[in-house]
């Protein structure tokens, strides 16, 4: 019933806000993004068979030749090389197209891309301006930092330390999702990731 709550609630998501899901382990946190994923892929689909009809059907609608709807996309920031296949082989077997590096609106038909947090660290301008075009076309759909306690945890991992410089101004909602967030950790998890006044 949790799992149902959390899915309904980063689907009603749609501005720039920031989202705390608190999960146990095994509870089925990686499902809260990977069913809008597949829902997404899905309407996706449809509005270009759609489109493909209507221009076989009543050619004079149609101005130009339909190009397929590409879907939504959700970047998942990952801590551990673990973590990411994990995702990466629910969501194949969820039948997503799985990306490991957007680049802005020609991202194509994945729906689905799997980052490690010190690469987006690292590549920090190169990732903001990918998310800034990602939106600007209209397929930015949330970014999702997994495991978001360890931003507070792995002192020794230096990238997570700049965390909140890159994903401070993301112009979509952040889906944060922890088995292990004490309500005592609550705001010290959020300062971490860079919660700002404009951003509930």
């Amino acid at each position: 019933m949790a799992q149902q709550h959390a899915i309904y609630a980063v689907l009603s998501a749609r501005d720039a806000g920031t989202q705390l899901v608190v999960l146990p382990t095994a509870g089925g946190k990686t499902a809260t993004f990977i069913v809008l994923a597949i829902a997404e892929a899905a309407a996706a689909v449809t509005v270009t068979r759609r489109l493909q009809v209507v221009a076989k059907v009543a050619p004079s609608a149609v101005t130009t030749t339909p190009t397929p709807w590409y879907p939504p996309v959700t970047i998942v920031l990952t801590p551990t090389r673990a973590i990411t296949a994990n995702i990466v082989g629910a969501a194949r077997a969820a039948g997503l197209t799985v990306g490991s590096r957007p680049c802005g609106c020609d991202a194509g038909k994945e729906s689905l891309f799997v980052i490690a947090m010190g690469t987006a660290v690292r590549d920090g301008v190169v990732f903001r301006e990918v998310t800034r075009r990602l939106s600007d076309g209209g397929r930015l759909a949330r970014v999702v930092i997994d495991e978001a306690h360890l931003t507070l945890l792995w002192d020794f991992r230096e990238a997570l330390a700049h965390l909140r410089a890159t994903v401070v101004d993301l112009p979509c909602p952040l889906l944060l999702l922890t088995a292990t967030a004490p309500p005592a950790w609550i705001e010290a998890l959020l300062a971490a990731v860079g919660l700002r006044a404009h951003r509930p």
